[in-house]
């Protein structure tokens, strides 16, 4: 974890650094007018300096800051702060900073990005997800009493099922979604944390080794959309998730859950390891379609490599790799593909200029809910007919 917490002390603004130690009135002279890689190295050593307790809160923030400083959160932020907030977030010179601005505006704040972060993180990913069509309720009921017979529901689910669950605790709480699919809709999250069974650790307590026994807990999210109906559930398994979306339905919303389902989107990008044909239909607007690029990786996770062309070349990325490494072309040698970009150039409507959208892919995902709702569905249709996207329930 090292490396989090040296990410957050070398790439965050020093001002906002400055704030932080403020913050935790700590004196650090002058070691954040170090260059970065000192900087950090300097700060680290420093914090061993401190009392045991100040110096564990230092490190504990740091890395919850660096676990939150990626592009994927920055809409989790946006719906934790205010709106009037939003400007000075987006100010932010890069991640590391917008992450670090969040925490110093309290802990409040930055536990709510955590929890809406967390249940973002799994969306479209069978592994923790599930999502359902439900019922378009206006009265959403979140009294604490509410809550409570949602705390005994699912501690009694899961101490009849394998022990776990003692302790459950429920947080409900309302968002407007920064989404750039859905921006502006309401939506509501329920945070459950669920006591698992203990975990014996082993530990120092001054020199001596200590086994102590550890309450751990399970997080799992429900996040309903009163506009759409749709309902996601992030949690340990299938059917735990079930069992959370019922209990929602039935004491939040007031309804039953139905059995209909969302479908889950899985990706077969190593069809991109060969040239493949794009065919379209020519009423459906689009000119041309190829790779710009491939990220592939060694069997063994051992190697990553990036190879990216620009929309503009005449040759697609494919011969210009098997131009530039011949027999050597590693698409063709033990990798598979992790993640790809499809340059994709629409006709202009009304004589205006072509369009062009980049159509990013992983195996477990893709920035199709970035594009506006006619070119979602077109792009939504050709890549499955491409065998690059298929839809499971």
């Amino acid at each position: 974890m090292s490396d989090a917490r040296g990410r957050v002390l070398s790439k965050s603004p020093v001002g906002l650094l400055q704030a932080y130690f403020d913050q935790q009135a700590l004196e650090v002279g002058d070691l954040l007018g170090l260059p970065e890689r000192k900087r950090h190295q300097k700060l680290l050593e420093l914090c061993q300096e401190w009392p045991d307790a100040k110096r564990n809160d230092v490190l504990s923030d740091l890395e919850r800051i660096d676990a939150l400083a990626t592009h994927d959160t920055t809409c989790a932020m946006m719906e934790a702060l205010r709106p009037d907030q939003h400007t000075a977030l987006l100010e932010q010179p890069n991640e590391y900073a917008r992450a670090l601005w969040v925490f110093l505006q309290g802990h409040a704040v930055f536990d709510r990005a955590e929890d809406i972060a967390f249940a973002m993180e799994y969306r479209n990913k069978a592994r923790k997800w599930d999502a359902f069509l439900v019922p378009k309720v206006a009265e959403i009921h979140t009294t604490d009493a509410v809550r409570e017979e949602i705390e005994e529901k699912v501690s009694t689910y899961f101490r009849q099922r394998d022990g776990s669950g003692s302790t459950v605790v429920a947080e409900i709480f309302s968002r407007v979604s920064a989404a750039a699919d859905s921006p502006g809709q309401q939506l509501i999250q329920m945070t459950l944390y669920v006591e698992n069974l203990p975990r014996t650790s082993v530990e120092f307590e001054g020199k001596q080794i200590q086994r102590k026994s550890r309450r751990h807990a399970d997080e799992a999210a429900i996040v309903y959309c009163q506009e759409t109906g749709a309902l996601e559930v992030v949690g340990r398994d299938k059917l735990s998730r079930e069992m959370l979306a019922k209990v929602f339905c039935q004491h939040v919303l007031g309804c039953d859950l139905t059995s209909e389902r969302f479908k889950i989107r899985r990706f077969n990008l190593n069809r991109l390891k060969e040239p493949l044909h794009f065919p379209v239909q020519p009423e459906d607007g689009i000119v041309e379609v190829k790779p710009t690029l491939l990220e592939l990786r060694t069997h063994d996770d051992g190697l990553r490599m990036e190879f990216k062309c620009s929309p503009r070349q005449n040759h697609d990325l494919h011969s210009l790799m098997d131009q530039h490494m011949g027999h050597g072309n590693p698409a063709r040698n033990g990798t598979w593909v992790s993640g790809a970009s499809l340059s994709v150039k629409m006709m202009g409507n009304k004589g205006r200029r072509q369009q062009s959208i980049t159509v990013r892919l992983k195996p477990d995902g893709c920035n199709l809910n970035d594009q506006n709702d006619a070119h979602r569905l077109l792009l939504g249709k050709y890549l499955e007919q491409w065998g690059l996207m298929e839809s499971v329930n």
